[in-house]
């Protein structure tokens, strides 16, 4: 707000102020008060001695003073807008919070010869400002625990593989997402496996992760092929009173043949390794799950050889510094070396080889190593 030109009496001024509801004062150029309206004496119970010059700073929040000092003396120095929220002590000994602004005055010749400002009380703000935080910290923690505990206890052990998986919640309070995957075995000597993301955040985004992944699995048990089983998950997502849209990934290995068979709804292709430095992003089309619109999904198959890695992840992996062609490139950098044996071979090693910078959203990432 620019500073405005006014003559050093200002009887009418005080007059108006005098009559305001709330808070007003005014000082000197260097910060030194002048005067405070009724209503401020009336709010602390500080005298007019005990409240002008810089004797009314006394009423400010201990932990609040240095914070206001701070911006106060840099307002004084360079002749700017101050405004600044902080608690200042009632009459009973308790504190509540005031948005405090205070603008310059200045003479025709630019110099300033005041400061006005005004102390607005913000402090039903302030408390629902706090109740909603908790809230959000609520939902994080229940969202968080319920995530977990829909997510496998532990992976299916089998001759000649190793699983190995890590779900990490968004850093972000309010942002836990529906990321989830999933391992078990059918009774046709396969092992299927499941990942994906659920649109959303929060409390409702972690509900319908649990849903859809109990979808995967019972059309899994089936017998079904990846993508009638993707076609069936659908069908009940779209049965829900609020669908959302799912990326999921879908797939089986044939512990015989060790052919694996997978198909996609929107998601991140998935990344196979060789033994002998050979990377392969095997992919295949397929709309998200819970758009409403009517798609087929397809199923494709790769072979897995001895020695080789899988990894299936969800996209939080790859965008969390927006660089996504970077980010996979440190992935199947960091796949290639656990395949050649000179990386340790864990999920939480490639999503520690993968993120740069602060974690931006859910991740989600299971591996599948063959044995050499």
């Amino acid at each position: 707000m620019p500073a405005k030109r006014v003559n050093e009496a200002l009887p009418e001024w005080r007059q108006i102020a005098e009559a305001l509801p709330t808070i007003v004062f005014a000082a000197r150029p260097d910060g030194y008060a002048i005067f405070f309206n009724q209503h401020w004496y009336e709010y602390g119970g500080l005298s007019p001695e005990l409240s002008l010059g810089r004797g009314w700073q006394r009423a400010i929040a201990p932990d609040d003073a240095e914070g206001f000092r701070t911006k106060w003396d840099a307002s004084l120095r360079d002749g700017t807008q101050f405004e600044h929220e902080f608690r200042l002590r009632k009459r009973d000994g308790s504190y509540e919070w005031f948005l405090v602004r205070a603008n310059p005055v200045v003479d025709k010749s630019g110099k300033i010869v005041r400061w006005f400002g005004t102390c607005t009380g913000i402090e039903a703000q302030k408390r629902n400002e706090a109740a909603y935080a908790e809230l959000y910290r609520r939902e994080r923690r229940i969202a968080d625990t319920l995530q977990r505990a829909l997510l496998p206890p532990v992976l299916p052990k089998l001759p000649g593989l190793w699983l190995d998986a890590v779900y990490q919640p968004d850093t972000n309070e309010a942002n836990v997402g529906g990321d989830w995957y999933d391992a078990f075995e059918l009774n046709d000597q396969r092992i299927a496996f499941s990942i994906g993301d659920v649109a959303g955040h929060g409390l409702e985004a972690a509900i319908l992760m649990g849903r859809v992944r109990e979808a995967l699995r019972a059309a899994a048990i089936e017998g079904n092929e990846p993508a009638r089983v993707l076609a069936l998950a659908n069908a009940s997502i779209e049965l829900l009173d609020r669908p959302a849209m799912v990326t999921a990934l879908f797939a089986t290995l044939d512990r015989l043949t060790m052919r694996l068979t997978f198909a996609s709804a929107g998601h991140p292709p998935p990344v196979l390794a060789y033994a002998d430095g050979r990377i392969e992003r095997p992919a295949v089309e397929g709309i998200p799950l819970g758009t409403g619109f009517e798609g087929e999904w397809r199923s494709a198959t790769v072979a897995l050889e001895p020695g080789s890695i899988l990894a299936l992840y969800t996209d939080g992996l790859i965008e969390s510094d927006r660089e996504i062609e970077a980010a996979e490139t440190r992935l199947v950098a960091a796949l290639g070396r656990q395949a050649r044996g000179t990386q340790r071979r864990s999920a939480l090693s490639l999503v520690a080889s993968t993120i740069v910078g602060k974690q931006r959203d859910d991740i989600a990432v299971l591996t599948v190593a063959v044995s050499p």
